[in-house]
């Protein structure tokens, strides 16, 4: 789910947006874990760190 931002930070709205649209989109570097997460399942439990660049933001 991807969240749309207000100026004042509160969300508007919120909408299922398919995983392959994501990388697209202007997102926090936690959702390209998450999506790292549900597309690999790694034994571990642990995802690999997300370079920081493009769209991605902190």
């Amino acid at each position: 789910m991807v969240a749309s931002p207000e100026p004042n930070g509160e969300t508007a709205e919120s909408v299922w947006t398919p995983i392959a649209e994501i990388a697209g989109l202007s997102r926090s570097a936690v959702v390209d874990v998450g999506v790292d997460l549900a597309l690999t399942t790694p034994a571990t439990g642990h995802a690999a760190g997300v370079p920081v660049g493009g769209l991605i933001r902190h």
